[in-house]
């Protein structure tokens, strides 16, 4: 019973690390593609979003017990 409840952690951690990283992904692309848009945030958000990409991968790598 145990491990059918881990197994639907492990799917929901890899779901939400493809979700965090696709995040990631758009947020610094679109953000380096319209620097000036975004004023003086712009390296601000860049790095989030690759900070976000980052983690999104760590989600999807990392198993889970």
């Amino acid at each position: 019973m145990s491990k059918e409840k881990l197994y639907g952690l492990a799917v929901a951690q890899k779901i939400f690390g493809i979700i965090v990283m696709i995040i990631g992904i758009s947020m610094s692309y679109y953000t380096y593609n319209n620097v000036e848009a975004a004023g003086l945030g712009a390296n601000f958000f860049i790095a989030t979003g690759i900070a976000l990409t980052t983690l999104g991968v760590v989600l999807i790598i990392v198993r889970t017990k």
